[in-house]
């Protein structure tokens, strides 16, 4: 009988300690304590302001920054609903989804006007849609100074397209 209690004993430690395993495991993933950090200072600041006219937005992106940056911008809509682009000077379609501005925005520097605009179907005469922008900017110089916007390009080009050797 002694000894059939202490299995019964055992084997209830044994699940208190199992229920409480995930909490401490979470605990432990969750809080690390690292010593030292370096600073991080984010070059490129930019900023998209959205001027909603009827069925269009004009989109105009302002940079910020010190350093000087490449920006690109693609939209989205409901399903059903076609978008169309009217750019700015300065914006060009790089057939890849995106709108790219052709030259670098330099501090208190900002892009001409993109105009997107939605066709609502016959189906959806008075529904409220919204036109979702997305935009990117990325720094234009490396360390040497040099332009990077190409190199940006040839990575997306392999990573989206592939080598032909996947």
């Amino acid at each position: 009988m002694k000894k059939r209690n202490w299995i019964i004993a055992a084997l209830a430690l044994v699940m208190v300690l199992g229920a409480a395993m995930p909490k401490a495991l979470a605990y432990f993933t969750t809080y690390v304590r690292v010593k030292g950090g370096i600073p991080l200072k984010l070059e490129s600041q930019t900023q998209i302001e959205e001027d909603v006219k009827g069925n269009h937005k004009d989109v105009v992106i302002y940079h910020d920054g010190s350093v000087p940056c490449w920006v690109r911008a693609t939209a989205f809509s409901p399903m059903g609903v076609e978008l169309t682009y009217e750019p700015g000077e300065g914006w060009y379609n790089g057939n890849d989804g995106y709108y790219y501005f052709d030259r670098m925005l330099s501090g208190k520097d900002n892009t001409t006007p993109l105009r997107v605009s939605i066709t609502v179907p016959d189906t959806k005469p008075e529904s409220e849609m919204n036109i979702i922008v997305t935009y990117e900017s990325t720094t234009s110089l490396d360390a040497d100074g040099n332009p990077i916007w190409d190199n940006v390009a040839k990575y997306t080009e392999e990573v989206e397209g592939g080598s032909g050797n996947d």
